[in-house]
């Protein structure tokens, strides 16, 4: 269909816009180096806490190894939050706000598409750039770092592991890239959508905190749910994937889906562009 190709096109467009040089490979290069951080210290002593006289050398060995594992998962994702905050702020800027103030914008909505495509296609492209900057930049990081460690584990847990992190990049960056492109969106003046969206989003950091028993919210609540899936036992870790598990992430995707609904109306009902 013409609609559908021309979406691929001006989606494709969208990705190949932020991922041009040097943005993308300077916000990668501060991601990997931000993500290369120490392992969890409260894990890592928690872990090591599960030995026992009992465990012989081979045993030893294998709990530590996947003990330090899992402490360079957990907590990752939720110590680049601000970093998080501020680069969506930046991609949602770049394909919104800037094509605004030099004219671009206006003339994007004048083509005969419907702007609730042009809405879901730079809001895609926004959340699939920063999902790959986070995703790739902790992938390297815990494969340097654990690189001969999952020589000795078996590779479900490994890729469990993946899945944790991949689980939390898409809903990370979900939730930042609907506010951010919100904001974006219903803000006009330059320059002002980056500093509403940074100051928003990070707020969530100390709303999350003081909500933390009530209403487990981003970034917070990604912590909380790494601590419902990733369960201590008396030889290391192991996952747990079930409903209860992944209560902690539904507050904030249905804070993401709502603002999501909520500007696609606003594009699509209430946007003036001048």
């Amino acid at each position: 269909m013409p609609i559908l190709r021309w979406f691929k096109a001006y989606f494709l467009k969208q990705i190949k816009n932020l991922m041009r040089t040097p943005y993308f490979e300077i916000m990668l290069l501060i991601f990997t180096f931000q993500a290369s951080g120490r392992p969890n210290i409260h894990y890592t002593i928690s872990f090591t806490s599960n030995l026992t006289d009992s465990f012989s050398l081979k045993d030893s060995v294998m709990v530590l190894a996947v003990q330090t594992y899992f402490s360079s998962i957990s907590g990752k994702i939720a110590s680049l939050y601000p970093l998080i905050v501020f680069f969506s702020s930046i991609l949602s800027y770049l394909e919104i706000s800037y094509y605004r103030d030099i004219g671009f914008l206006k003339t994007e909505f004048s083509f005969p598409v419907k702007r609730g495509s042009m809405y879901l296609a730079k809001l895609l492209a926004s959340c699939l750039t920063l999902s790959i900057l986070i995703f790739s930049s902790i992938l390297f990081s815990i494969t340097i770092n654990c690189f001969k460690i999952f020589q000795i584990m078996d590779s479900l847990s490994v890729l469990q592991g993946f899945l944790v992190i991949f689980i939390e990049t898409l809903l990370i960056a979900l939730f930042t890239s609907s506010i951010s492109t919100l904001i974006s969106f219903m803000v006009k003046w330059s320059g002002i959508p980056l500093v509403i969206s940074i100051s928003t989003l990070y707020s969530f950091e100390f709303i999350s905190l003081s909500l933390r028993s009530i209403i487990p919210l981003f970034p917070e609540g990604l912590r909380i749910f790494e601590e419902k899936v990733m369960l201590p036992t008396i030889k290391g870790m192991r996952f747990s994937f079930s409903l209860n598990s992944f209560e902690p992430l539904f507050p904030s995707l249905l804070i993401s889906l709502i603002v999501f609904f909520l500007g696609y109306y606003y594009v699509t009902r209430r946007m003036q562009i001048s």
